[in-house]
C-alpha cells in the first residue's frame, strides 16, 4: 500500500528568509536608532533613553 505524504500545507515563506527578513528589521531599526542618538549627541537624558530603549528591545 502506498502512503501519500507530501500532504498540500498552505503556502508558507521558508524559515531562512523570514529569519533574514526579521534580522534586516532590526538591524535597520538599530541604525536609525543610532543616527537618532548621533543628531542629539549634546543632550544626554535622550542618549539615555535611547539606551534603555535598546536594552528594552534587546
Amino acid at each position: 500500500m502506498k502512503c501519500n505524504c507530501d500532504i498540500s500545507l498552505p503556502p508558507s515563506p521558508p524559515l531562512p528568509f523570514l529569519f533574514l527578513s526579521l534580522f534586516f528589521f532590526f538591524f535597520s531599526f538599530f541604525l536609525f536608532l543610532l543616527l537618532l542618538s548621533f543628531f542629539f549627541f549634546s543632550s544626554l537624558s535622550l542618549r539615555c533613553c535611547l539606551f534603555f530603549l535598546l536594552l528594552f528591545f534587546c
